[in-house]
């Protein structure tokens, strides 16, 4: 049982926090508040301000900033910490930032010469796929044919992509969401 020294009740010492290893040998090794009392004053404008202050006093020195760095690089190389880049990573790219980083990303990487290389072998490897592309692309644009506003398989609304069954016949074109194409091209 110890007294906490902000409230002065006598708790239980599962109730109070352990101090740190450096000062673990003062008293018996945990903190003069209990938790409660703790995490108010931590929540307080005045704490949250110091702490904010103590943390950038830390990260200004670049041997502190070398060794976090050091430490952070070290733990995403283990199992558990890919597990938790990816569950962070996958967290970030659903909010509003993290799409508008994916698509400079992919705007960047369009203009990378490994990308033309890859879209130029691509082409020289399937041409009648690009002339049908080409050809739908121009009856589009003349008024010949007109793309609906929703998912011929799952009648979601949408901007359809076209999807040809035979590229010998480019004006017959299944327009389907990007959902259903994707898992008509990559079925088992």
């Amino acid at each position: 049982m110890k007294i906490c020294t902000t409230c002065k009740k006598e708790k239980p010492l599962s109730e109070f926090n352990k101090l740190c290893k450096s000062r673990a040998h003062i008293s018996d090794g945990h903190q003069p508040q209990c938790k409660q009392c703790r995490n108010a004053y931590d929540k307080t404008p005045a704490r949250r301000k110091a702490i904010r202050l103590q943390k950038k006093r830390y990260f200004l020195n670049p041997e502190n900033l070398a060794k976090q760095k050091e430490q952070i690089r070290q733990h995403s190389h283990t199992e558990q910490g890919k597990k938790i880049h990816a569950k962070a990573n996958a967290k970030y790219r659903k909010t509003q930032k993290g799409k508008d980083n994916d698509a400079k990303c992919a705007r960047k990487y369009r203009q990378t010469q490994k990308y033309k290389n890859a879209i130029n072998k691509h082409r020289l490897k399937f041409p009648e796929k690009r002339k049908a592309g080409i050809i739908v692309m121009n009856a589009l644009k003349s008024g010949e044919i007109i793309r609906p506003d929703s998912c011929s398989i799952c009648n979601k609304k949408c901007i359809p992509e076209g999807h040809h069954d035979d590229y010998s016949k480019p004006l017959e074109v299944v327009w389907m969401c990007k959902n259903c194409h994707t898992a008509i091209h990559w079925r088992p």
